[in-house]
């Protein structure tokens, strides 16, 4: 899948939710991976792109080909501990099944960090919603923290925490103290939660 090229600012609040054995879905650019690396966890990249597979083989990240919109995913129930799904939700034919299919991979008490542009237009007026072509790859869904907090709950996992990343903002102190307000007027979506 294809995602943001750069560590966003409120993975520095998000990143001590991140333990164990991780499972990154649409590693694409493989930021996310590094960051895991530097925190000294195990991770599991997958994605569709053999461009994307060779850059993080070439890091010497385990990974698997494997496309999100094909179920079940090849892993055992209760695999991972936490699973990263960064910028691909909405891209995804099936996002409640997707959810359905991580619940299942996760470990009892596991974590998932799930992360999405907000599709709410008066807040993000770049979004570019379904169907439109953003970095090659198409908005399929548009999510608000309402609805997209409805099918984290549908598919039986729940909302820890709820953050948004705002790229004005650089220093995870203020990202956290902030956030009252970056909810008014946040571009991303960063939900933190268990099974």
């Amino acid at each position: 899948m294809i995602k943001i090229t750069k560590t966003p600012y409120v993975w520095h609040v998000v990143k001590r939710h991140v333990t164990g054995k991780v499972l990154d879905l649409g590693a694409g650019t493989a930021w996310s991976c590094l960051e895991c690396k530097k925190l000294g966890l195990d991770v599991v990249a997958v994605d569709f792109l053999d461009s994307s597979l060779k850059a993080l083989k070439s890091m010497h990240f385990k990974t698997v080909k494997h496309d999100l919109n094909e179920f079940p995913y090849p892993f055992e129930n209760g695999s991972f501990d936490t699973v990263l799904l960064i910028h691909v939700i909405e891209h995804l034919y099936s996002p409640f099944k997707t959810l359905v299919e991580i619940r299942r991979i996760l470990k009892k008490n596991g974590t998932l960090i799930l992360a999405c542009p907000n599709a709410n237009e008066k807040i993000q007026r770049s979004w570019k919603g379904p169907e439109s072509e953003v970095e090659g790859a198409k908005h399929l869904y548009g999510f608000v923290p309402k609805t997209l907090k409805l099918t984290v709950e549908k598919a039986g996992l729940n909302v820890k925490k709820y953050y948004v990343n705002v790229a004005l903002v650089s220093k995870p102190r203020l990202v956290t103290l902030f956030q009252p307000i970056f909810k008014l007027l946040g571009q991303d979506t960063w939900f933190v939660c268990g099974k």
